[in-house]
């Protein structure tokens, strides 16, 4: 597999005719599929990333495809033949004729292991088995770079990982913690909560 290792080294790389890339999740707004090949179509708005960072223990009731498919999007993992989480990611394409059409191209959304782009500091995702303190968990962080762009797609993954947190992350509210997001030229993280359903992010 081919690791993109900067907007510019995507550009560069337009000529791998059937090259499959590894991106952060940040960077899937500004690529498209023309013609068979990946370019970038909009790396003008990079400077509107956010460093997303998740640390929340995860309850010990998940399935093995649950840990598997989890295990994919964190990058720990090869992908599972059928995705339950997250099941659809649509992308662009222009076929050789001209014409427009929505294809399905899975890939993880938290799996970039490598510095950061905007962020300072490195860019990890880690999911380890936490026992002890009177019942077993699944112990997960995480530190990404996300555009706003990717907010909708990534909600779904956060909504699970909501669903499935221990309850020292529940808030009287109903809200749950999930960790943090910090524009990346903030000094001060804002906390990052799912709600009634949904991942409040920054407006």
């Amino acid at each position: 597999m081919y690791l993109a290792e900067s907007p510019d080294h995507v550009r560069d790389s337009k000529q791998r005719e059937g090259a499959q890339l590894a991106l952060p999740a940040a960077w899937t707004a500004f690529i498209t599929h023309t013609a068979g090949k990946w370019v970038p179509v909009a790396s003008a708005t990079m400077a509107d990333l956010y460093e997303l960072t998740l640390a929340l223990d995860l309850r010990d009731d998940l399935t093995e495809q649950e840990l598997a498919e989890l295990r994919w999007h964190l990058g720990a993992g090869p992908q599972p033949e059928t995705l339950g989480i997250v099941t659809e990611f649509p992308v662009v394409v222009e076929e050789e004729d001209g014409e427009i059409v929505i294809e399905d191209h899975p890939e993880p959304l938290l799996a970039c292991h490598d510095a950061g782009y905007k962020v300072e500091g490195a860019l990890v995702s880690v999911l380890l088995r936490k026992q002890g303190g009177g019942h077993d968990t699944w112990a997960l962080t995480s530190r990404q770079e996300i555009h706003p762009d990717d907010f909708d797609r990534t909600s779904q993954l956060l909504n699970w990982l909501a669903s499935k947190a221990d309850e020292r992350h529940h808030g009287l509210d109903g809200s749950v913690d999930l960790g943090w997001i910090r524009f990346y030229e903030a000094r001060l993280p804002e906390p990052l909560l799912a709600r009634d359903g949904a991942v409040v992010w920054p407006s």
